[in-house]
C-alpha cells in the first residue's frame, strides 16, 4: 500500500471544505515545492484535531475532488509528564514520543531539574507543538499531541489523581517492572500516564506526593535511562500490553 503525502494545515482551512481546496501557503510549498509532487498525485491534508482531507493535486496549488473524514488515534490516551531538561532532550522526548502515540505531553518543574524555562517557557512549548505536529505527519497520526507549559509537582499531583487510567513514576531499582504492572492493571485499557524525573531523579517529596496521588513505582529497564529515553521506553511498553506491538 502506496502511501500519501501529508500536510498539516490549520483547523479553519477543513471547515465545510469540499470539492475544491485552495492549499495554504505552508502546505503548497511542502507538496509542491519541498516533495516538488506532480498534478494528479493524491495528497492528504491533517488539522491536527482528528479530521483528515483527501484530494487530487491541480495547479496553481489546488486540492480537487476533496473529501473530509473523521479519523481517530486507536491508542486510548497515552499522557507523558516529561522534567524539563535541554531543549534537545526535549524535542527527543516529543518527537519520538508522538511516534509512539503520545496523546500529550506535560513538562514538569522537578527539584532537581538543571534548567529553567521561566520566561523562555511559551517560546519552548511553541517549538515543541511544532515538533510534535511535524512527527504527527510523519507517522500518519491524525491528531497532534498537547504539549503544556511547565508545572509543579501540586498540579502534576493534581493531574496524577484526576486521570483515569494507570499513572506510573519511573524509578531505577523499583521493585515491579513496568511490563509487571501494565499486565496486572486493567486500567491501562483507559491510558497510561508515566512521570519521569530529571537527571538527578526525583526527590523523596516528589516521589511520595506522587504515590499519595495514586500513581505506582516502577523499573522502565535493566538498565539506568537517560531522561529522554525513559518515556520512550515506557511509551512502547504501553503499545505491547494494548496490543499494538
Amino acid at each position: 500500500m502506496t502511501t500519501l503525502r501529508r500536510a498539516w494545515v490549520e483547523p479553519a482551512v477543513l471547515e465545510g471544505a469540499a470539492g475544491t481546496l485552495v492549499l495554504p501557503a505552508a502546505a503548497a510549498h511542502r507538496l509542491l515545492r519541498v516533495l516538488r509532487l506532480p498534478d494528479g498525485e493524491l495528497v492528504e491534508l491533517f488539522d491536527g484535531t482528528g479530521r483528515v482531507a483527501r484530494g487530487t493535486l491541480q495547479a496553481p496549488g489546488q486540492l480537487v475532488d476533496v473529501t473530509v473524514h473523521a479519523a481517530d488515534d486507536a491508542l486510548p490516551p497515552l499522557v507523558v509528564v516529561q522534567a524539563v531538561t535541554r531543549a534537545d532532550k526535549l524535542e527527543l522526548v516529543v518527537q519520538k514520543g508522538t511516534e509512539l502515540g503520545a496523546s500529550s505531553f506535560v513538562l514538569f518543574d522537578a527539584e532537581r531539574g538543571q534548567v529553567q524555562l521561566k520566561d523562555r517557557a511559551d517560546k519552548r512549548v511553541e517549538r515543541l507543538v511544532r515538533v510534535a505536529a511535524d512527527a504527527a505527519r510523519q507517522a500518519g497520526r491524525a491528531r497532534v499531541p498537547a504539549v503544556a507549559p511547565p508545572e509543579r509537582l501540586a498540579a502534576v499531583a493534581e493531574r496524577v489523581s484526576a486521570f483515569p487510567g494507570l499513572s506510573v513514576i519511573g524509578v531505577i531499582g523499583a521493585e515491579r517492572a513496568l511490563s509487571e504492572v501494565l499486565a496486572a492493571d486493567a486500567r491501562v485499557a483507559r491510558g497510561l500516564m508515566v512521570v519521569v524525573g530529571p537527571e538527578g531523579g526525583l526527590t523523596d517529596a516528589e516521589r511520595e506526593r506522587l504515590r499519595a496521588a495514586g500513581a505506582t513505582e516502577v523499573r522502565l529497564g535493566a538498565f539506568v535511562l537517560r531522561t529522554e529515553t525513559a518515556a520512550l521506553a515506557a511509551l512502547a511498553a504501553a503499545q505491547a500490553a494494548l496490543g499494538y506491538l
